[in-house]
This record gives structure tokens, C-alpha cells and sequence, in this order.
């Protein structure tokens, strides 16, 4: 679940049994946003966007123990407050040609990380259902209507 707690401050929760915390405090990274708003997306759903892309980010149970503790520090509400992750979305299409459609050359929709990969990551891996992100206003619609 994901809750605005102020103007430029967003709550999202973790699974109940995530420890030391349950909930990470988001802030914009862009703070432009008219250009870049912030969504509420389905973690699921983002990922698995994100992962069609050759992005691949291993699960947070397999990242270093140093990494893990730093990214875990990074979101910790005690802490602070963290950015939120910036993303595009984009829809490719087959080619015009006809020779070219002989070969299979659409690759749908996929989504990558600007800023934030580790923590979205990170966030999905504790149980997040739902997080938010910044997105350009251009692509806005294609995320939610995929992604929300």
C-alpha cells in the first residue's frame, strides 16, 4: 500500500514481518514534477516490465552482504527519507518493412530504471505491492495503464 503522508512525501508499506522497519519514506528525485510526476504502480507488474528490458538485478538475497546493509540503511524511515526511483517506459513496435517483418523485431513494452534500481529492488524483494515512481509526463499514461 502506498499512502501520500505530505505534499512531497510518500509512504509505501512492506510486508509486516520486514525488519528492522515495515514502511520507507519516498521523496521526489526530480523535483520538476510537472516533467517528471510521481505514480503508484504495482511492484509486480513493474518488474516484470523492467525485467523484459535485459535489466537483470538479482533478488536482494543474493546481492553482497555489504550492498544489502547499505541499501537497507538507505531506506530505513528512521534514517531518513529516500528518493523515489525514476523510470521510462517505452512500447516498441514491429518495422515497416516487409522484409523486416519477416523477422520478429517487436519487443512490447519494457521499462527502465533511471535512478534507483537497488531500492525498487530492494522495496518489491520486503513485499511491496505497490511503490511509487517518477515518470515523464510523456510516458505517464502507458505506465498506469500497464503498470497502475
Amino acid at each position: 500500500m502506498v499512502r501520500q503522508v505530505e505534499p512531497l512525501l510518500w509512504e509505501v508499506t512492506l510486508h509486516s514481518a520486514h525488519r528492522p522497519f515495515d514502511r520507507v519514506l519516498l521523496r521526489p528525485a526530480v523535483s520538476d514534477l510537472a516533467e517528471w510526476p510521481v505514480v503508484q504502480v504495482r511492484t509486480d507488474r513493474l518488474i516484470d516490465f523492467w525485467e523484459r528490458d535485459g535489466e537483470y538485478l538479482a533478488h536482494v538475497g543474493q546481492w553482497p552482504e555489504r550492498k544489502r546493509g547499505d541499501i537497507q540503511r538507505l531506506l530505513d524511515p528512521a534514517r531518513g527519507v529516500a528518493s523515489t526511483p525514476q523510470v521510462t517506459i517505452v512500447e516498441c513496435k514491429r518495422a515497416p518493412s516487409r522484409f523486416l517483418r519477416l523477422i520478429d523485431l517487436s519487443c512490447g513494452l519494457t521499462v527502465s530504471v533511471l535512478k534507483g534500481r537497488h531500492p525498487m529492488r530492494f522495496m518489491a524483494g520486503a513485499g511491496a505491492i505497490q511503490i511509487v515512481v517518477q515518470v515523464h509526463k510523456t510516458q505517464r499514461d502507458l505506465l498506469l495503464q500497464h503498470c497502475g
